[in-house]
């Protein structure tokens, strides 16, 4: 008998290629979550599927353009988390996913709500043009600067701040937008 070896080609993560713009996916149903990322990767994107709020932010880099949330998947901890993000820069566009008759909805300013039933092509669809949607009104609790001397942020509760070196390039640009995320998760009070 042979014995067959699995050769995989190794693969540096940091020099990989971008695929566009990212889209995290929070959804219980693993295999819903799996057939929408497919249809993202085939329209360009670069999608990942999560099972909350707050990893769908620790884990973006670099940061998510749209975060579609599934209302089954929002715990105690990330219901305050939404409002957290209200009038920030870098805050990605939010999409909820909601059942036909869910009332009230989850706290925060969600950029587009999708009522089920709904199709997979039409979930993507709203992923799409939520990229390119205005962002939602709300109170800014973070004071946030991307200009020159360098990247900050504050925030206007606890006082605390971050100051970030001036990014070179669209790759370290996305560290400091992933960790100004991380920041607001770690102060949403």
């Amino acid at each position: 008998m042979f014995a067959r070896e699995m050769v995989t080609p190794a693969r540096n993560v940091a020099t990989r290629p971008r695929l566009g713009p990212r889209a995290m996916l929070v959804m219980p149903e693993h295999w819903s979550c799996v057939l929408l990322r497919a249809t993202l990767v085939e329209r360009g994107w670069d999608a990942a599927c999560l099972t909350s709020l707050r990893g769908a932010l620790f884990s973006g880099r670099p940061a998510p353009r749209v975060v579609l949330v599934d209302v089954d998947s929002i715990g105690e901890r990330d219901k305050s988390l939404a409002l957290a993000l209200d009038g920030v820069a870098v805050r990605p566009r939010l999409v909820l996913l909601a059942h036909a008759f869910t009332s009230p909805l989850p706290p925060g300013h969600w950029d587009r709500v999708l009522r089920r039933p709904v199709a997979i092509d039409a979930l993507a669809d709203a992923i799409l043009e939520a990229k390119d949607a205005p962002a939602a009104a709300g109170t800014e609790r973070f004071a946030l600067s991307l200009e020159f001397p360098w990247p900050r942020i504050r925030c206007g509760v606890c006082a605390r701040a971050r100051h970030y070196a001036p990014p070179r390039n669209e790759d370290e640009q996305d560290a400091v937008h992933a960790d100004m995320l991380r920041f607001i998760v770690e102060h949403a009070h």
